[in-house]
């Protein structure tokens, strides 16, 4: 045995000791110390990790059916961490509030996806807006009323809403960044 070895060994059991690693081996299943094993109970065991946790329904995101970058940009808004002109000035990193789109309105989330004549016309255009109008709820955050949807919807329905939330967003960056104008139609195109 190399030195390296008695030293990642004599480390592993103060490491042990120190953590009530049997117990944890038990409530876990985990019979080997690894890194990833160490991790978990840091998390779990050692680091109060409880501020960070969100209750909410987040495998109505993570188990939809949509592409990987599609479920990434419904995490984001439901986070409230995309960067619209709302969060931006927040941030102060930008002077304008207007909604890029429609020029009327401030741009933040519900704005962007729901509200502006933009995403109304594109969510018709789509044909889920009847759908969306019963469950939509101005008093309610972003989140909740996009989990609330993809509770409601089929399976086909989640990846269409989901997807044209992601155009619209697309077509919002196509604006700032290329300065072109994305029409609504391009916006159902990219959703079919």
């Amino acid at each position: 045995m190399t030195m390296l070895e008695k030293c990642c060994k004599h480390l592993c059991l103060i490491w042990c000791k120190m953590t009530n690693w049997n117990g944890i081996m038990k409530r876990t299943g985990c019979i080997h110390y690894s890194v990833r094993s160490a991790y978990w109970c840091c998390v779990g065991e050692v680091i109060d990790v409880e501020h960070n946790r969100v209750p909410s329904r987040w495998n109505l995101i993570w188990n939809a059916k949509p592409p990987p970058k599609v479920k990434h940009l419904l995490w984001r808004v439901c986070r409230n961490c995309l960067s619209t002109r709302v969060r931006l000035l927040d941030r102060r990193l930008d002077g304008q509030s207007n909604c890029v789109l429609s020029d009327s309105g401030v741009e933040d989330n519900m704005h962007l996806f729901f509200i502006s004549q933009n995403s109304v016309q594109c969510w018709q255009r789509i044909g889920i807006w009847q759908w969306l109008v019963q469950v939509l709820n101005s008093t309610k955050s972003v989140a909740e009323n996009i989990l609330d949807n993809l509770q409601l919807l089929n399976s086909n329905q989640n990846v269409l809403f989901a997807c044209t939330l992601w155009s619209i967003w697309k077509q919002r960056n196509y604006m700032i960044w290329r300065n072109e104008i994305v029409q609504r139609n391009a916006v159902w195109e990219y959703v079919c």
